[in-house]
């Protein structure tokens, strides 16, 4: 028995970046690189191609052996956008009209600057942790969070105590996970801003709301460009971390470094309405704070509604907005 990767899309990626590939083992690399690998596959970013729904990786700009930063999938996703590919992105926003691209679990890509990547730490080492079977020591097959079997998967290599490690991991995701409300926060501002600036330039050019949105984009396109370019990238950002699944932990400092981006997008978009409407002989007061939480959906017709969460967590969610 041994490790092996079958995932073509992860393959055909792997190889792009310059990793060889492998008639038995999909990909070559040593035991401790095939333990990455192996859930690499699939805890990653993807699309699917227009057309043939070929599954790709946008990893074209993520050089071998180097930590990905989210400037490579950005990228990516902004040449593939200007080119003859025909996958612009995964939808249209139906406020601002930004064509959006919906970031999956990039776990691999995150994990790839954090401290634990440079110490040579694999998944398993962390989700898998060792358990005796008899006079056998093998992996844990109860694939988990390491913060169920802390003795046996942190304090393998940290000399602390229990608490103290629950401690550190709770510090790092609370913090998180605020970063994440204060990028929320400044997205719907910006979502708010361009749909204000919406109605003012339909207006200014006498046409109804309610209009084909083919003639809407005559007068939209041109002027809300830029801004929706920055709701994109913004929105990338944010969704990067919101659907990574470590709250932050699997590289702390690059989850901060890229929510401040994500903030930093979103209040540059709120600019570009401003300029914009400028340009028109138009203006627009901006919203200063956070952006209005839209109401939830009606439930998906045939689908069951969620659940509602435990008391615990929900005084956990009020604890981070004081």
């Amino acid at each position: 028995m041994s490790l092996r990767v079958t995932r073509p899309a992860y393959i055909n990626a792997m190889v792009k970046r310059g990793y060889e590939a492998d008639a038995k083992t999909g990909i070559k690399g040593n035991r401790r690189e095939m333990r990455r690998h192996v859930c690499q596959q699939c805890h990653v970013e993807y699309y699917f191609a227009t057309k043939t729904n070929e599954l790709i990786f946008p990893w074209h700009f993520w050089t071998k052996d180097a930590p990905l930063k989210i400037e490579n999938i950005d990228q990516y996703y902004d040449v593939i956008a200007k080119s003859e590919n025909p996958f612009k992105a995964d939808w249209i926003h139906k406020l601002t009209g930004a064509p959006m691209i919906k970031i999956q679990h990039p776990e691999a890509e995150l994990f790839s600057s954090g401290i634990h990547a440079r110490a040579g730490v694999g998944c398993a080492d962390c989700h898998m942790g060792y358990v005796r079977e008899g006079s056998y020591k093998i992996t844990n097959h109860k694939i988990q969070s390491p913060l169920f079997q802390i003795n046996r998967t942190c304090m393998s290599c940290h000399p602390l105590d229990e608490k103290q490690i629950r401690d550190r991991v709770f510090h790092i995701q609370k913090a998180t996970a605020n970063a994440l409300r204060l990028a929320e926060g400044a997205i719907l501002a910006l979502i708010e801003d361009i749909s204000k600036a919406k109605r003012i330039i339909l207006a200014k050019y006498n046409i109804a709301e309610t209009a084909p949105l083919e003639e809407q984009e005559k007068v939209l396109a041109a002027p809300l460009e830029k801004a929706r370019l920055m709701h994109r990238k913004a929105s990338l950002r944010w969704d990067f971390i919101y659907s990574e699944n470590s709250t932050g932990f699997h590289s702390p400092q690059e989850a901060m470094r890229v929510l401040a981006q994500a903030i930093d997008y979103a209040r540059k978009g709120q600019l570009e309405v401003q300029l914009a409407l400028k340009h028109l002989h138009l203006s627009l007061e901006p919203l200063i704070g956070y952006g209005a939480v839209p109401l939830a959906p009606k439930p998906i017709p045939g689908r069951k509604e969620g659940m509602v969460p435990p008391a615990k967590l929900l005084k956990i969610d009020k604890e981070l907005t004081q």
